[in-house]
């Protein structure tokens, strides 16, 4: 095919052609990346919002863990100590260990404790009540007995319950039984 035009329309045309091609690939790259930038901009929301929560998680971390803050909690746990020795002086409450000393110091031979529970305080009116739970074994009925009245007579006890069937056996006899201890200050009044 044998091209007719002048050789200036020529090159016009061939400019034309090479201008409407470079003006369609620079339109393309523009809406590719507008488009690009349309995707990504919730993905660089969501990292924004992620780096601006750990900035503020990493302050409160750093705050945590200044002295202040460490002596503010010293300060705290010395006032919680103080308030729960103050209650327990109001209401006059021995710790547990003195309590169960007292308890077992005159205990009968014959007597093997296998369990031993203590519950929380319960307050009944103005007294202060420690369940005390014992179980273990007894050698002889006679033996049960007299650490039950031992029990009774200690002070501060306002009641033991030793369970009848507890009593059928004659010889190594396995016993359960409740105690209700208050201070003795409490139970005098």
């Amino acid at each position: 095919m044998v091209n007719l035009l002048p050789s200036g329309a020529r090159e016009h045309i061939t400019l034309e052609y090479r201008l409407r091609l470079t003006s369609v690939a620079l339109f393309t790259l523009a809406f590719a990346l507008i488009v690009g930038a349309a995707l990504l901009l919730p993905s660089y929301f969501l990292a924004w919002v992620t780096r601006t929560s750990l900035d503020d998680q990493s302050a409160i971390t750093q705050e945590t863990l200044s002295q202040p803050t460490l002596a503010k909690a010293s300060q705290d746990e010395k006032a919680t100590a103080s308030i729960f020795s103050s209650v327990r002086q109001q209401l006059d409450y021995p710790e547990p260990t003195v309590i169960l000393s007292d308890l077992f110091s005159n205990t009968s031979r014959g007597i093997s404790v296998r369990y031993l529970n203590y519950g929380p305080v319960a307050l009944t009116g103005s007294t202060a009540m420690l369940t005390i739970n014992i179980s273990g074994v007894a050698d002889t009925r006679d033996d049960l007995l007299a650490f039950k009245d031992e029990l009774t007579n200690a002070p501060g006890v306002s009641a033991v319950n030793l369970p009848i069937d507890s009593l059928a056996a004659s010889q190594n006899i396995d016993f359960a039984l409740t105690v209700s201890w208050s201070p003795p200050s409490a139970s005098s009044k």
